[in-house]
């Protein structure tokens, strides 16, 4: 995936967003890169929204006596890799 943003250097200059790829628009800007960010966004409340979610349904399975199940596992699973994307995220920069 091609990066929607520049940057000289990584200490001292700030990313730029190559021409082109923004343009304004009623009430802000559109482009490519303005998806990239909104997909950036929808990617990141899906994750948050899953880690929200899951542990309820954990307690659900666990009232029907399925701790073992595959699903539980699934879950537990599924909630841990969405937590560990979320830490690395958080390590670029990207967290709440």
């Amino acid at each position: 995936m091609a990066r929607s943003t520049d940057k000289a250097n990584q200490t001292t200059q700030p990313h730029t967003i190559p021409e082109g790829a923004l343009h304004p628009v009623p009430g802000g800007y559109a482009g490519a890169a303005a998806d990239r960010l909104a997909a950036y966004d929808a990617l990141f409340a899906h994750l948050r929204g899953r880690v929200r979610d899951i542990p309820a349904e954990l307690l659900q399975l666990k009232a029907q006596g399925r701790e073992r199940s595959v699903r539980f596992r699934e879950l537990t699973g599924e909630r841990m890799g969405y937590l560990a994307w979320l830490e690395i995220a958080e390590g670029f920069g990207l967290g709440e």
